[in-house]
C-alpha cells in the first residue's frame, strides 16, 4: 500500500533525477521543465513541513522554491547552475530515500535496473548502428593508467550536422552521467529494499 510519504519520496527521487540530468547538455526546454518541476516540488515540501522534525527540509525547500521559481527567474552561468542542480539533486534524492517505505524501494529499484538495461541497449544501438560525426581535438591531454601513460590529445565527436534523432545525440553526450546515476540509484534502492528482509 502506497502511503502519503511514498508519494513525496517518489516525487523527490524524480526531481533529483531531473536535476542530476540537467548537468548534461539538453535542449533549453528541458531546463525550463526542470525549473518548474523543482519549484513545484519545493513548494509541496514547504506546505507539508508542518511537523516539528521538518525544520531543515523547510529551509532547504524554501531556498529551492526561490532559486528555481519560473515567475522571477534567477540568472546564472551554466557552471553555477550545474552546482545548484547537483546540490538540490543530492538534497531531494536524500529526502526521497529517507521518506521511502521498503515496499516502494523494492519496486523502484527493480524499475531502475530495467531502465538501466534499456539505456545500455539503446546506447549500444546508437553507437554501433547509427552514423558518427567527425572528431575534433579539444586541446586537452588525457593520460591512461593513473597519469602514467600513454598520453594523447582528447577528441570529441561533432554531432551538429549529424542526421540522427535528438534523443540519440543526447544519449551519446550524456551516457556516462546517466549510467552512473542509475547505478547509484539502483544500489541505494536495493539496499533499502533488502533492509526489509533483515528485520
Amino acid at each position: 500500500m502506497i502511503g502519503k510519504s511514498d508519494f513525496y519520496a517518489i516525487g523527490g527521487l524524480i526531481v533529483a533525477t531531473f536535476l542530476f540530468l540537467a548537468v548534461g547538455n539538453w535542449p533549453y526546454g528541458y531546463y525550463q521543465f526542470v525549473r518548474i518541476a523543482t519549484c513545484g516540488f519545493s513548494i509541496a515540501i514547504v506546505l507539508r513541513s508542518d511537523r516539528p522534525s521538518a525544520g531543515g527540509w523547510l529551509l532547504f525547500s524554501v531556498a529551492g522554491a526561490i532559486l528555481f521559481n519560473p515567475i522571477f527567474p534567477i540568472r546564472m552561468e551554466k557552471g553555477d547552475w550545474g552546482l545548484a542542480d547537483l546540490v538540490f539533486g543530492i538534497g531531494y534524492g536524500a529526502y526521497g530515500m529517507q521518506s521511502m517505505s521498503r515496499s516502494i524501494a523494492k519496486a523502484s529499484s527493480f524499475l531502475i535496473w530495467i531502465v538501466l538495461a534499456i539505456v545500455m541497449s539503446l546506447t549500444f544501438y546508437v553507437n554501433h548502428y547509427m552514423p558518427h560525426g567527425p572528431s575534433y581535438p579539444t586541446g586537452d591531454i588525457v593520460c591512461q593508467n593513473d597519469d602514467r601513460g600513454p598520453c594523447g590529445e582528447e577528441y570529441r565527436e561533432d554531432m551538429t550536422g549529424l542526421d540522427i534523432p535528438d534523443w540519440a545525440k543526447t544519449l551519446r553526450e550524456n551516457f556516462a552521467g546517466l549510467v552512473m546515476l542509475l547505478i547509484v540509484a539502483g544500489i541505494c534502492g536495493t539496499a533499502i529494499a533488502k533492509g526489509d528482509d533483515a528485520e
